[in-house]
């Protein structure tokens, strides 16, 4: 049986069971098996190689493997003998259409781990389990489009998928369950399912109208609305399911639970508690907004009387938008502008929104007249869901869509002069439909005492509710909030920034007038993470503010660099800042000097532009320098992290050590808290992961409490990785929500960035799914390009990682180049330049490597000390590297040292690409030394460590290290032991499609066999 948790996504579409027989005869590899895909679809070169992330070079050298595997003469003989097979291979059921259609609609991105748990329930199917899994989800989010892709996978393994949808306002019960199993019985003949159904066929004929037979009418116990009619045609539905489960294995994909009847659900109840299905996987999917008491009855019950997989689906990533707005814009030499991260921000990732948004403004779709930017699709389905509301909870949430994002219960009340109880009733049916949540349901811990807030689910959503109040209502909206802000019972002094904004939004102050207004408005709208709304108020004041007032316009302009960075626009918010600092430092405003210098830095270094954040930092320090107070303080801060990034362990040391004795002398928790979350972001520079997470942990609960949710946020997101490094895979998962939430809410692209890249790199660690992996990291790599973070080297590196594992050196060596050259003088030098050595290295390129070797000494890491994190790297890549090449006197010199990498750091693996092991390098370093007893230790402990984690490609790999080593030994038993581990590795490397190291331990097997002598 296929184990389709290790099958492969195939870029190319679906490949049918046929064509993969056809294939494996001839002993085509898994990249070939693509390429014939792509024959069959009368692609070019150009397009296969585009689709697969490969060289056209790359394509047309499997093109001429298979002309020689298959014998013929040329490429279009080639595609004409595939298409005369075809027939004769029995082609299996054909995808309902549908699912073919959802799985060809677009680009499919992300949802890896979703993927995987469905892959595992059809896994325990094939052993004979019956399995059900629920995909739940609000409106858009992409259970359909996962379902599809899912069902395309099962379907190329030659198994039967059904399909049913249900949907709104149709009379017919059972429709979902008729349109999935009518397919299957046009076909059969009336005697075939007489045989098979017996008189159960009448009751199975109140449901399917068309089957074509002659049956009589059924009597009163037949009809389906009785109980004994309820039974039976539950009964034949079993048997017919039966029937087709005896052929091949089943997957049925019943769509939109939540429009189901009571008597459709019942009939499912029936059939999975009942069991006695047989190899059948079934797949519902629903929106939890919209969940009827039958249908959350149905869940509850069936959720607890099977192991069912429960599966609740969230938006894509900042980096998957990005990808999925640039496959609509393929024809663009440019990457994305910043402007996409806003529609990202509004649209939470909900891939429908998103779509209709980018197709909008590409002119694919007009707006709806008045909308401002709201696309017809979002419009439609938005108000849908409104008109469910009366007529006072419609008006109620468009006076909430006026008061903001965010809308204050309290204030909502008075400014529709109704009470409490009548508001909060209207957000909890809102909340139902999944147009707004309560700000203080759980992930909130880090949120201060505050009024009842709610949050509109998506800006979009808010946005399209907004189009249906008229300017005239808006203003007067605006004006009562004001007014009723100023009652100190709910707002008062401190919300003036709000005042501001609504009375801005009123139109109550006149031009001259408006200027305290729009600052305090912009400050208003970055508190709550409208970040366009502020970088509008803050330029309309520069247009009415006078630039011979040097602290107003400082003020303004370092307010319009924030919100230019929570738009994601880094170059122009260091632009503005520079402006703002020069404004400051002329009029002697050391606070603004502090502020902006803090700010400047570590945007800078972020970019990668790392002497200018470590002069930007120290400016600062220098003209407060004597004042020994908290801005100081945290300018201290920050110059460590600028200079430990740029690989100066010393003096970001002292820096560390000069923040945490003013907090000191203070007695400031929160400033000390900032130098503890100063230090671990300074301290993984150097993957001295083991101090960094302690010190990380001591500073969470009072940066929390400090709500200083920028640096809380970036502490986070270097957390996830010092945890990942350290092996510690479920903490950094448990802290992907707040990092996510909080780096949201701040505009903090890094810490996004971050969580993103922590998400796939586990999710290729624990499932090794290459394409999956490709696909995130171009989608990584337009983030970068998008925000200007400088960081495009990795993004290069996780792409030839995945096609190195894929065999695909060529093209491999073009990305590992790509990121070797854009590496800049850093803490990450050195990530980059080991990755292409040791690719150099397993192409055989000996001259090439060694130069290379050369070259990059300096960067070899020094012993009992601290070394960049880069430099770490390069020691374990070469390492590995001059094994391969057979240099083991080189490589051997460097056991000490990887070993006192791994007790100085705590490191356990080396996260930011491969996840490679420590103790894996540590034992192919003792291996070269012929340190036999210290290489088995190191490699057992790596075999032992990569399946607890797990990391099943570091697995195959120190599995086929550990097979090495035991050939290499020859003690009694070893050649035996050795070949047991190098075929696991195989059988890991072939699961995988990794056949380029495959063919390494076959190689290796097959030598031995041959030889008879030692490594």
């Amino acid at each position: 049986m296929v184990d389709v948790t290790l099958v492969r996504i195939n870029v190319m579409g679906s490949i049918p069971q046929w064509l993969s027989n056809q294939a494996r005869s001839r002993s085509v590899t898994d990249r070939e098996l693509e390429i014939l895909g792509g024959l069959l679809k009368k692609q070019s070169n150009a397009e296969m190689a585009a689709e697969m992330f490969i060289s056209v070079r790359t394509v047309e050298s499997h093109v001429s493997s298979l002309l020689s595997k298959f014998g013929e003469p040329g490429r279009a003989a080639l595609i004409k003998s595939l298409e005369e097979l075809a027939p004769e291979q029995g082609l299996t059921p054909s995808m309902p259409a549908p699912l073919a259609r959802q799985a060809r609609s677009n680009r499919f991105l992300g949802r890896v781990a979703e993927l995987q748990l469905l892959r595992e329930d059809w896994r325990r199917t094939l052993q004979g389990s019956e399995r059900l899994s629920m995909l739940s989800g609000e409106a858009g989010i992409g259970k359909s489009r996962l379902a599809a892709q899912y069902a395309a996978e099962v379907f190329n393994t030659g198994a039967t998928v059904l399909y049913g949808g249900f949907h709104e306002d149709i009379s017919a019960p059972y429709e979902a369950v008729a349109e999935a199993v009518t397919p299957y019985l046009r076909d059969l003949s009336i005697s075939d399912l007489q045989e098979s159904l017996g008189t159960l066929l009448d009751d199975l004929g109140l449901i399917v109208p068309n089957l074509k037979h002659h049956r009589s009418e059924p009597d009163a116990d037949r009809m389906v609305d009785g109980g004994v009619g309820r039974h039976r045609l539950t009964e034949a539905v079993r048997i017919l399911l039966q029937r087709l489960t005896g052929t091949r294995p089943v997957l049925l994909v019943l769509d939109d639970l939540h429009w189901a009847s009571r008597p459709a659900l019942g009939l499912l109840h029936r059939l999975l508690v009942k069991g006695e299905l047989g190899r059948i996987h079934v797949l519902l999917t629903y929106r939890y907004a919209e969940l009827g008491s039958d249908l959350s009855s149905f869940i509850s019950d069936t959720y607890r009387g099977l192991a069912a997989t429960r599966i609740e689906m969230s938006g894509l990533s900042v980096t998957e938008s990005l990808a999925l707005i640039h496959s609509f814009n393929k024809d663009a030499e440019d990457p994305p502008e910043s402007r996409w991260l806003n529609v990202y921000a509004e649209t939470k990732g909900n891939p429908f929104f998103l779509t209709e948004a980018v197709r909008a403004d590409f002119g694919a779709r007009k707006s709806v007249t008045g909308t401002g930017s709201v696309p017809l699709g979002v419009a439609e389905l938005v108000s849908h869901r409104v008109r469910k509301l009366d007529s006072g909870d419609r008006a109620l949430l468009e006076a909430a869509a006026v008061l903001g994002n965010q809308f204050d219960v309290d204030c909502l009340s008075r400014v529709a002069d109704c009470e409490d109880h009548r508001v909060i009733s209207m957000t909890e049916r809102a909340a139902a439909m999944g147009l707004v949540y309560d700000n203080k349901e759980p992930s909130s811990a880090y949120v201060r005492e505050e009024p009842d807030r709610c949050t509109f689910a998506h800006e979009i959503v808010r946005k399209a509710i907004l189009s249906h109040v008229s300017p005239a209502r808006r203003r007067r909206i605006h004006a009562a909030a004001a007014a009723a802000l100023q009652d100190e019972t709910i707002g008062g002094p401190n919300r003036a920034d709000e005042i501001a904004r609504h009375t801005v939004e009123a139109g109550v102050a006149s031009n001259p007038e408006q200027v305290p207004f729009l600052v305090m408005a912009g400050r208003s709208a970055l508190a709550s993470g409208a970040f366009q709304d502020a970088y509008d108020f803050f330029d309309q004041a520069r247009q009415y503010g006078a630039r011979t007032d040097a602290v107003s316009w400082s003020e303004i302009t370092f307010q319009m660099g924030v919100a230019l960075r929570g738009l994601g626009r880094w170059d122009d918010a260091l632009e503005c800042w520079r402006e703002s600092l020069d404004a400051s430092s002329d009029s002697g405003d050391l606070h603004s000097v502090a502020r902006t210098c803090e700010a400047a830095s570590y945007n800078a270094m972020w970019a990668i532009r790392m002497e200018e954040a470590v002069q930007l930092a120290q400016y600062g320090v220098d003209l407060l320098r004597g004042s020994e107070g908290r801005e100081l303080g945290r300018l201290f801060g920050h110059l460590a992290i600028a200079q430990g990034w740029s690989g100066d362990y010393v003096r970001s040391s002292r820096c560390i050590a000069a923040e945490h004795g003013i907090a000191t002398t203070l007695g400031d928790r929160a400033l000390k808290a900032h130098a503890l979350g100063a230090s671990t972001i300074q301290l993984t520079a150097f993957s001295e992961h083991s101090r960094a997470i302690q010190n990380a942990k001591a500073a969470l609960r009072d940066l929390r409490d400090a709500d200083d949710r920028w640096m809380l946020s970036s502490v986070m997101g270097y957390l996830q990785f010092a945890l990942v490094g350290t092996g510690r895979f479920e903490e950094a998962r448990a802290l992907r929500n707040e990092v996510s939430t909080l780096a949201d809410r701040g505009g903090n692209f890094g810490a996004l960035l971050q969580k993103n890249r922590i998400d796939a790199l586990l999710a290729f660690y624990e499932f090794g799914d290459m394409q999956a992996f490709a696909l995130y990291a171009e989608s990584d790599l337009e983030l970068c390009r998008a925000v200007g973070t400088g960081l495009e080297a990795m993004s290069y590196g996780y792409l030839g990682t995945a096609l190195f594992y894929s065999g695909d050196m060529s093209s491999a060596l073009t990305h590992f180049e790509e990121a070797s050259r854009l590496e800049k003088r850093t803490a990450m030098t050195g990530w980059g330049a080991g990755l292409l050595f040791e690719l150099l290295a397993y192409q055989g390129n000996r001259t090439e490597s060694l130069k290379m070797l050369d070259e990059y000494r300096w960067l070899m890491p020094a012993g009992n000390q601290a070394n960049t994190c880069g430099s770490w790297f390069w020691m374990l890549a070469v390492a590995e590297g001059l094994f391969v090449l057979g240099e083991h006197e080189q490589a051997a010199q460097l056991y000490e040292n990887i070993v006192d990498f791994s007790r100085r750091t705590g490191v356990v693996c080396m996260e930011f690409v491969d996840g490679r092991l420590v103790e894996r390098s540590a034992g192919i370093a003792a291996l070269a030394a012929e340190r036999w007893d210290e290489a088995e230790r190191h490699f057992l402990s790596a075999i032992d460590i990569a399946d607890r984690l797990p990391h099943i490609i570091e697995a195959a790999h120190s599995r086929r290290f550990f097979g090495l080593m035991l050939y290499s030994r020859g003690a009694p038993g070893d050649i035996a032991q050795g070949t047991t581990y190098l075929t696991e590795a195989h059988e890991a490397y072939e699961r995988l499609s990794m056949t380029h190291h495959a063919k390494i331990c076959q190689d290796a097997v097959t030598e031995r066999a041959a030889s008879g002598t030692s490594f």
